[in-house]
């Protein structure tokens, strides 16, 4: 195929659903232009940008792929890139199974389930609920959570591919009225001692968009027969070990790579344990990965499953590019070394919170010493007390659509408002790239940190004042 820069954008855009749609103002719902190279993002915890890196490797990459055999040889050599990033071998005891977007990776956990207990209801418990992506809580009934497929087809929001009379979901919250993180732990055990009948799912979350990790000791602790343990990395910020050590033990991971390691928007994946695919290996037919027809290409699961569905056989393309720069930004963020990527983020995270305490408007989220150091989370306050969610995302759009003096670039983008209750936050963060970035500065350089924390005190006051 030809690689030029416009058709490299257009592909990356394509294969996900209708957030990568942009409305007649060129944005998208986040309030940014994908491929916008006028913008700075520490907004790595929400999405990512097209850049000009991404566009020049992919040329070279892509450029000389012809044939749909080539693409097939792509999407094996993402697996193994993927493996190979995290467990330094091809030979692993997991294999990748792809989603257009971290959202729609949940659907594995409960295809695996009714796969392996056709005939048992599911129970699905999903801790940090408010702080995962809003199509968390459809995706994890089992149902629709977008109106576009990876396929460019329309699908109906909220209508049921998995009989619904098999699916229960427990949806745990992250944080109480208070912003405190709450302790999932005695939910979790009721649940699972009082449903010996169901197939459980448990999704615990080590990532949340505000950086909240639960527990991992749990799953020794609470264990069950009847009980998948399933773990949402999306945010991809931890390390390897950590990843394997989970797989090793039978539980399956979610991750993205549009998230800390800043591809476009959107990729993920769900590293599944061998010891769940050697039991439904052995059937004819993947009946119930046949209902998500809508949903996943064939090319989406291993190759040793593909005969066993009937799933569409079209390579989600965009998918396999936004991987390859993924398996890039992992490349070139190890390379500068563990204790520099340590003194960036240390460095980081101590600039921004000081930075932030310099102003009455700002007030740090609760328990910020429990969350990955790589995300602050933070509200602000008004003239008449702390914003709610509806203010905090007219003065976040406010904020990402209007051009700014002081900067490297004309905009900038954040972490997007996340609600809970009727309050809400929002967030600075960093990604893979923008670490390597700070490190070739010198590691502690963090005027454009300094720059944004002052603009968004400016936009309140310009926002209160138009109230």
């Amino acid at each position: 195929m030809t690689a030029t820069k416009e058709e490299i954008i257009e592909l990356l855009l394509k294969g996900t659903d209708e957030r990568t749609t942009l409305n007649s103002k060129g944005l998208s719902n986040y309030g940014i232009d994908f491929s916008d190279d006028s913008l700075t993002n520490r907004g790595s915890c929400t999405c990512n940008l097209i850049t000009n890196d991404h566009i020049d490797f992919l040329a070279d990459k892509i450029g000389g792929v012809s044939t749909e055999q080539g693409w097939i040889n792509l999407v094996s050599e993402v697996e193994n890139g993927i493996k190979l990033e995290i467990s330094g071998t091809t030979e692993t005891d997991y294999e990748v199974f792809f989603g257009p977007s971290g959202t729609d990776v949940v659907y594995f956990p409960l295809l695996f389930s009714r796969e392996l207990y056709p005939e048992k209801e599911i129970l699905n418990i999903v801790t940090c609920i408010e702080e995962l992506g809003s199509g968390t809580i459809n995706a994890g009934q089992g149902k629709y959570f977008s109106g576009a497929n990876q396929f460019g087809n329309a699908t109906i929001k909220g209508e049921s591919i998995i009989d619904p009379n098999f699916v229960k979901t427990e949806y745990l919250r992250a944080r109480c009225a208070e912003g405190t993180i709450e302790d999932p732990k005695n939910n979790l055990r009721n649940l699972i001692e009082s449903n010996p009948d169901k197939s459980i799912i448990v999704s615990l979350v080590v990532g949340s968009k505000s950086g909240i990790e639960d527990n991992l000791s749990w799953i020794g602790e609470l264990d069950a027969d009847n009980v998948l343990w399933n773990v949402d990395m999306c945010q991809f910020r931890h390390s390897r070990e950590l990843i394997e050590s989970l797989t090793n033990n039978g539980v399956s991971v979610m991750i993205t790579g549009s998230k800390f390691y800043q591809a476009p928007p959107f990729c993920g994946a769900i590293l599944i344990p061998e010891r769940w695919i050697n039991k439904i290996e052995k059937l004819n037919e993947l009946r119930h990965f046949n209902l998500f027809n809508k949903v996943f290409s064939r090319y989406d699961i291993p190759e040793k499953l593909r005969s066993k569905t009937n799933l569409p056989s079209e390579i989600n393309k965009g998918g396999v590019c936004r991987w390859l720069v993924t398996i890039k930004s992992i490349y070139d963020l190890r390379r500068i070394g563990q204790e520099n990527i340590q003194k960036v983020i240390s460095n980081w995270n101590s600039f921004v919170n000081r930075e932030l305490g310099k102003y009455d408007e700002f007030i740090l989220m609760p328990d910020q010493s429990k969350t990955n150091p790589t995300i602050i989370s933070f509200q602000v306050k008004g003239k008449n007390g702390r914003l709610n969610h509806q203010k905090m995302r007219s003065l976040f759009f406010s904020m990402v659509e209007a051009d700014h003096t002081g900067l490297p670039t004309k905009r900038f983008f954040i972490g997007q408002p996340v609600a809970y209750g009727d309050k809400s936050f929002l967030r600075l963060a960093i990604g893979a790239n923008n670490i390597v970035n700070i490190h070739k500065r010198g590691g502690d350089t963090f005027e454009i940190e300094k720059r944004i924390i002052a603009v968004i005190q400016q936009k309140l006051i310009e926002f209160e004042s138009n109230q």
